[in-house]
C-alpha cells in the first residue's frame, strides 16, 4: 500500500500549489520551530510556539482559525507576546498587525490607552506633529494631544479634535 500523501488530504496543498491559509501554516510553524528559517529569532528563539493542536494538524487549524480571508494575515491578539493558540490568534490586516508590534510606544491618557499612531488618528492629528512633540520638544503626551496645531498646508486635511469629543466619538463607537 503506497504512503499516505498528509498534503493533500485536505486539500490545501497540492502539486506546486497551496492555499493562502495552507501556506500561512506552514510559516507560522516554521517561525516558531526551525532554526535556519529567516525569522524563527523573532519567534521561536524568543520561546514563541505554536500550541500542539495546530503543530500536529492543519485541520485543526483550519477548524478553529477559519479560511484566511483575501489581505489577511495571522497575527497573536490580544498577547502578542503570547504563544500562537486558539484565543490568541486573529487574521488581521497589516495596519492592525503594524499596531500589535513590540515597537508600539503604548500610553494611558485621559483613559485610553492606544499607541502614537492611534492617538494622533483619534485626536484627528498629523502623526508627525504627535511624534515630533513627544520625540523632539520631549512633551508630556497630555500637552502634545492638548495643544492647539498650527496648521499649514498639510494639516488642513485634519480636524484636531479636543479630548472631550475623542470620548464621546469613542463613547459613540462602544454604543454599537
Amino acid at each position: 500500500m503506497p504512503a499516505k500523501n498528509y498534503y493533500t488530504k485536505h486539500g490545501h496543498a497540492r502539486k506546486n500549489a497551496t492555499t493562502r491559509t495552507f501556506q500561512c501554516w506552514c510559516n507560522m510553524r516554521n517561525r516558531c520551530t526551525n532554526p535556519k528559517y529567516v525569522s524563527f529569532h523573532k519567534y521561536g528563539g524568543k520561546g514563541i510556539t505554536v500550541c500542539q493542536r495546530w503543530t500536529s494538524s492543519f485541520e485543526a487549524f483550519l477548524e478553529d482559525m477559519g479560511e484566511c480571508p483575501p489581505k489577511l494575515e495571522i497575527d497573536r491578539y490580544p498577547n502578542r507576546d503570547g504563544n500562537y493558540e486558539p484565543g490568541n490568534c486573529r487574521w488581521a490586516t497589516k495596519k492592525q498587525q503594524a499596531r500589535n508590534r513590540e515597537t508600539n510606544r503604548v500610553f494611558t491618557v485621559f483613559g485610553i490607552t492606544a499607541s502614537v499612531t492611534e492617538l494622533a488618528e483619534l485626536f484627528g492629528m498629523p502623526q508627525h506633529t504627535l511624534f515630533s512633540r513627544l520625540d523632539i520638544q520631549k512633551w508630556t503626551i497630555e500637552k502634545a494631544l492638548t495643544f492647539p496645531v498650527k496648521c499649514r498646508s498639510d494639516c488642513a486635511k485634519y480636524r484636531i479634535l479636543t479630548v472631550d469629543q475623542v470620548l464621546r466619538k469613542m463613547a459613540g463607537e462602544n454604543d454599537h
